[in-house]
């Protein structure tokens, strides 16, 4: 198992071996590590290594790769991608042109507009992130799928936390329920004294 830094297969194999599986192996550090380490001769990578910044691909020699990033939905972008019909510089790319209504492509035009802008007056433009709903819920099952359990913590001591919760919250009602009383009783006793001082009127 490998991905691109070594901490997604670390939780995935911490995952699997609480599974019971048992032959489970990642590579230590990601892909990331094995270039930095792994002369090129001996190196089995072939082609570029996706990263999650501005780089967006990494050669063997993790220098900058040649691909770019779509600014509408953040997928990577090659250069044979930029010839698509339906590939806008900053606004689509074949991948995700049906995916954004006109309104929302007229505003990442004015962004790319606004970015190329302050290019040209050398400075920086941060615009905003545009990714896609379908892509944001995509990416919610993958983290999803890879929450990890307590290490070493077994259905016994999940039983035992649970009921301790439960515990907890019984106590909490019984004292909500004896202030509750205790303030009734306060009410009570001052109405009766009030009955009294007026009989004695």
């Amino acid at each position: 198992m490998f991905c691109t830094g070594g901490i997604r297969c670390e939780r995935a194999t911490s995952y699997l071996l609480n599974k019971g599986f048992e032959n489970v192996y990642h590579l230590k550090g990601g892909i990331l590590n094995y270039l930095k380490e792994i002369p090129e001769k001996k190196s089995t990578w072939e082609g570029e290594c996706y990263v999650f910044d501005e780089r967006v691909a990494v050669d063997q020699n993790l220098r900058v790769g040649s691909y770019s990033k779509c600014r509408a939905c953040r997928r990577p972008l090659s250069e044979e991608g930029k010839k698509d019909a339906n590939y806008e510089e900053g606004v689509s790319c074949g991948r995700c042109f049906g995916e954004y209504t006109e309104k929302q492509k007229e505003r990442f035009r004015k962004r790319h507009a606004m970015i190329a802008a302050a290019e040209t007056q050398g400075r920086k433009h941060l615009g905003s992130s545009a990714r896609p709903p379908s892509e944001m819920k995509r990416r919610k099952k993958e983290w999803q799928a890879l929450v990890v359990t307590k290490p070493n913590q077994g259905d016994e001591e999940k039983r035992a936390d649970s009921e301790t919760e439960t515990e907890t919250g019984r106590i909490r009602s019984h004292q909500k329920q004896d202030q509750a009383r205790s303030q009734t009783k306060r009410l009570e006793t001052a109405a009766t004294a009030d009955d009294v001082k007026g009989d004695q009127v």
